[in-house]
């Protein structure tokens, strides 16, 4: 049987092979396939479609879902969930990409005047599960639902083809009720080495004036109870935040091959710098210490949220790469884990907001992402010639 020190000895191994054909003259991401996979008054007649998040299954299927806003384009407002799925190997008629199943429809809150917010999409491959977390009535008082806001579950036991009923994530959690939190967006993590081997992870942030911080949820029983974990606060603590104030709030996060969970996060104030907060915790995400906190000027940002992916040892990341403007979504990669950056491709230099990585295969990544309020695009990249 293996020693611990020789699996490290092979992780450390693998990375090290993939820097090196990180640095060879075949590295080089270039886009192969670009879909509109969602546009407004096209796909169920709704206003807007915003929030991309992805994940690919154990079985290679991609998951896309998106927030289908109904009647305009502001984060509240009446909306559906929407998916759609898709098979690389699976090809549309023309042959010119791969073919994506029709959108369905996941929830439907109807006329609701605060209505469901993504969220994250997350897989339990040890329970072979797909998990969906959404937040309703996150922005305002909602007399509709007795002043009461929540976050829910969605769970699929057959890979998206059927989906239980959702679940109020505070009926096994007291402590997680009538709480202002959205998770991602993005995906969440089940992580794969110790400490807590199997826990599933997601991160987001809250916008109650009393609790306004970034922070983590954490489930070690596949997902029938959470608990609130690490956090970290804004500055200045129960104040609504002012130019350059402290204010960490949406966030993507990835655990490394030695277990610690990177998070890479939006600076919403822009404290410091017009640049992402980076954040890391070595014991599963029950802390976030402050001496793990740190700002990375390279990746700059108007204060948007952005997507982190690890393949094979190199870091992904995309975000709209401007200090004040949504625009110029662009693809950077690290072969340390964020210290550098060794190169980056330009998406699409127009107007481009929010945006998810996904794994597709050890060759190609995926990212789909808002053009604005046009549609949300799936992009296909290949990272060597």
């Amino acid at each position: 049987m293996a020693t611990s020190s020789s699996v490290v000895f092979l992780r450390i191994a693998a990375v090290f092979s993939s820097f090196l054909a990180l640095s060879s003259a075949e590295f080089k991401p270039h886009i192969v396939e670009t879909q509109l996979l969602w546009e407004p008054q096209v796909v169920g007649d709704v206003a807007a479609f915003r929030i991309p998040v992805a994940t690919r299954l154990p079985n290679g299927t991609l998951v896309a879902l998106a927030e289908a806003r109904k009647f305009s384009s502001r984060d509240s407002g009446a909306k559906f969930l929407a998916m759609r799925m898709s098979h690389p190997d699976k090809l549309n008629a023309d042959g010119a990409g791969a073919l994506w199943a029709p959108t369905r429809f996941l929830i439907d809150d109807y006329q609701a005047k605060d209505g469901l917010n993504l969220g994250a999409v997350m897989v339990d491959e040890v329970q072979n599960t797909l998990i969906v977390l959404y937040s309703v009535c996150a922005h305002t008082a909602c007399p509709e639902r007795d002043y009461l806001r929540g976050n829910y579950m969605l769970r699929s036991r057959d890979w998206g083809l059927t989906w239980e009923e959702p679940v109020d994530i505070s009926y096994n959690n007291p402590g997680l009720k009538n709480l202002s939190w959205s998770a991602g967006p993005g995906y969440g993590i089940q992580k794969k080495y110790a400490p807590y081997k199997g826990r599933l992870v997601a991160c987001g942030h809250s916008n109650d004036l009393d609790v306004l911080s970034m922070f983590c949820i954490v489930s070690d029983d596949h997902g029938d109870t959470w608990v609130k974990a690490g956090i970290v606060y804004h500055i200045p603590f129960r104040s609504p935040l002012g130019p350059g104030d402290f204010g960490p709030t949406e966030v993507q996060m990835l655990e490394l091959y030695n277990g610690t969970i990177l998070f890479n996060v939006r600076n919403e104030r822009h404290y410091h710098c017009a640049c992402r907060i980076i954040m890391s915790s070595d014991d599963g995400a029950n802390t976030i210490p402050t001496e793990k906190i740190r700002f990375d000027a390279t990746l700059i940002d108007p204060a948007c949220a952005g997507s982190i992916l690890l393949q094979n040892g190199v870091l992904y990341f995309t975000n709209p790469a401007s200090t004040s403007h949504r625009e110029n979504l662009t693809l950077r990669w690290s072969n340390d884990f964020g210290d550098t950056w060794a190169g980056s491709l330009v998406i699409n230099p127009g107007v481009s907001e929010y945006s998810c990585l996904t794994a597709i295969d050890d060759n190609h990544v995926g990212i789909v992402y808002e053009q604005g309020l046009a549609g949300l695009w799936f992009i296909k990249i290949r990272l060597n010639i």
